[in-house]
């Protein structure tokens, strides 16, 4: 996976192997594990939602039960 970086924007999967709950968002802060992104679409069963506010934090990948079978951080762009 390439360095994800403040001002990446990231895909991030709510539950491992689950790939229809998802946020992505554009990375503001990297604090210790985790990843600090502020929200641009969010993806929960199905329904989309963009425009969306805040912000959300996630561990990095490898930090997470199921990381190692499942890449639950993905770096978009």
């Amino acid at each position: 996976m390439s360095q994800i970086q403040i001002g990446s924007i990231i895909k991030a999967y709510d539950f491992p192997g689950t790939t229809n709950c998802y946020i992505i968002g554009e990375v503001t802060k990297i604090d210790g594990d985790y990843i600090v992104a502020t929200k641009i679409k969010e993806v929960f069963g199905g329904k989309t939602k963009f425009n969306v506010s805040g912000s959300f934090r996630a561990p990095k990948q490898g930090m997470n039960f199921g990381d190692a079978d499942f890449q639950r951080i993905v770096l978009v762009g």
